[in-house]
């Protein structure tokens, strides 16, 4: 999408999305009995911080992302657990651009790795 953003809503499904966007700002992502393999290993990040929502309730996530981009986890988890898979060193990261993933995990999950 050339605004930057993603929007993709799962229930009662599941599918893998990849991204090759060269302005990434965040957008929302809900799997609700369902699943979503998110990658964006060939995206950049647009600068600035920036914010990616993921709720699963009774579903689970997973995103790729590129090793250098600057991540904050932030989550919210009932019965849930969405993991931080990437390495945490040996990688330089751009200071000026941040994406924050803002996570709630209500009997769901997934997790965040580096391709």
């Amino acid at each position: 999408d050339s605004s930057g953003y993603l929007e993709r809503n799962y229930v009662f499904s599941g599918g893998s999305d990849r991204s090759d966007c060269k302005n990434f700002k965040g957008g929302e992502v809900n799997c609700v009995f369902g699943e979503i393999n998110l990658d964006l290993s060939e995206a950049q990040l647009a600068e600035g911080t920036h914010a990616l929502e993921i709720n699963t309730v009774f579903g689970g996530a997973v995103v790729t992302v590129p090793a250098d981009w600057n991540i904050e986890v932030k989550r919210h988890e009932v019965f849930g657990r969405f993991s931080d898979r990437r390495p945490l060193a040996g990688f330089e990261v751009n200071e000026n651009k941040k994406l924050v993933l803002v996570v709630t995990s209500v009997f769901g999950g997934g997790e965040i790795r580096c391709k």
